[in-house]
């Protein structure tokens, strides 16, 4: 190969490399349509809108300390807003790394869209998870998680690590969880207070609307409940 004829193949090789490595960075830097519009701009609204979710989250912990049947309907707004504002000064956001930020959620009939950025200020990418949701039948405290798209920006991630750290997570949470296959997709099943045989609260209905989520249960003995403190604080009105 002549001197010019490998100046042309690396010139070549150097150029497609380049094509490539901007072609990868454009599809990371794609933020999801569902993302975008799940923002809630800064402001009164956001901040009142949080604080209905505060409270709307802890009368339903009242609820299922004190009373048999339960239910409770939280919006998409509302958990956006206080992903947005009281969630970032909890100890709930403290435990998560560094590199996360910006949660948002969407909710469809029977489905559910997470995502957040991950990343520091010079680069990030929006890290998303979209699947269906439900309770298995007959076992009202048992949750599955269809996962049909996962993904950073436009890019497909593989589902495996995904895996790996859902379960860790959950079972450091009394979560049990088990996965198998359904269409191609990977199927996450929870099974809520997984070290009690009789649980005293039963999740019984988890129904994902168009902006909406809304959950019923019973809570079956007060001596079995077990539940744990709350874990948010109320923020007072008019504070800051």
């Amino acid at each position: 190969m002549s001197r010019k004829s490998f100046l042309v193949t690396l010139g070549l090789i150097v150029l497609l490399g380049a094509v490539v490595l901007t072609v990868v960075v454009w599809l990371l830097s794609c933020e999801p349509e569902l993302y975008v519009q799940a923002e809630m701009p800064a402001g009164p609204d956001r901040v009142r809108l949080s604080q209905e979710f505060e409270k709307r989250a802890f009368d339903l912990f009242n609820e299922i300390q004190n009373e048999d049947d339960w239910e409770a309907e939280f919006t998409e707004q509302q958990i956006n807003s206080w992903l947005a504002e009281d969630f970032v000064e909890s100890n709930l956001a403290r435990q998560l790394p560094e590199q996360i930020s910006e949660p948002r959620v969407a909710l469809r009939p029977g489905k559910l869209f997470l995502a957040f950025r991950y990343g520091g200020p010079d680069f990030n990418t929006v890290v998303s998870l979209e699947g269906k949701v439900w309770i298995a039948p007959r076992e009202p405290n048992t949750l599955a998680l269809e996962i049909e798209s996962f993904k950073a920006g436009a890019i497909p991630l593989s589902p495996r690590f995904l895996q790996q750290e859902l379960t860790e997570g959950a079972r450091q949470n009394n979560i049990d969880v088990q996965w198998y296959r359904k269409d191609g997709h990977p199927v996450a099943v929870f099974r809520l207070q997984a070290d009690r045989r009789d649980p005293g609260v039963q999740l019984r209905e988890l129904e994902l609307k168009d902006g909406a989520l809304r959950v019923k249960g019973r809570s079956l003995d007060p001596s079995l409940r077990g539940m744990p403190e709350w874990p948010f604080s109320i923020r007072k009105a008019g504070s800051s």
